[in-house]
């Protein structure tokens, strides 16, 4: 399929992809419920969710380690 003005009208700038990932993580079945060592039980996001957030994250030119905030490399 070729990109046309009128298909790149119909995308919203790059919005609809993001509404469609957005109701996708909605619809997802939720992730494994996991304890902690305090015995708080959580449930993890869909896996569709948490692969995105890894794949944005990969994209960071820093890493998230608690609230320390380090360059990568």
């Amino acid at each position: 399929m070729s990109v046309t003005p009128e298909l790149v009208e119909k995308d919203d700038g790059g919005r609809l992809i993001k509404k469609i990932v957005a109701l996708e993580a909605i619809l997802a079945d939720p992730g494994e419920m996991v304890t902690d060592d305090q015995g708080r039980e959580f449930v993890l996001p869909p896996s569709v969710v948490a692969e995105r957030d890894k794949s944005e994250e990969s994209a960071w030119p820093f890493a998230l380690i608690g609230v320390i905030i380090l360059p990568r490399g």
